[in-house]
């Protein structure tokens, strides 16, 4: 093969070669500038979006600061009625041991009573001189 004819074929390569490469250079170019819009696009409409989370955020903290002091409120109330409740339960049980020893009083009294009366009948009926007719 002579230098002329690979030359010639050389240049047919490269007019195809440059014939596919240009038109993908054009649509190479043109998703590109598509990318770039996209992507200010994109860049301009986070923007207002990231300023309302970041509202959101904020009151979100104010809320849940509002709950967390709630929460302590609601906490500190709680725990004086727990001890309330505590004593309530320590006053019905000390209530409950002393019916049981007012009972046993009473039935003491109630002993002591009837011995004081059966006393005081036998020393009325002695003083008396009546007899028991039993």
């Amino acid at each position: 093969m002579d230098t002329g004819t690979f030359l010639v074929l050389l240049t047919i390569l490269l007019a195809v070669v440059a014939a596919f490469l240009v038109p993908l250079l054009f649509r190479l170019t043109r998703t590109v500038k598509a990318v770039e819009e996209l992507a200010d696009d994109v860049r301009q409409s986070i923007r207002p979006l990231a300023a309302d989370l970041d509202e959101t955020v904020k009151r979100l903290n104010s809320v849940l600061d509002t709950i967390e002091d709630s929460a302590g409120n609601v906490r500190r109330f709680t725990e004086p009625v727990g001890d309330m409740g505590r004593e309530v339960a320590r006053l019905v049980s000390a209530v409950r041991e002393t019916e049981g020893y007012v009972s046993t009083v009473r039935v003491q009294v109630n002993a002591f009573r009837s011995g004081l009366r059966a006393a005081l009948g036998a020393l009325a009926r002695g003083m008396t001189g009546k007899k028991d007719r039993d």
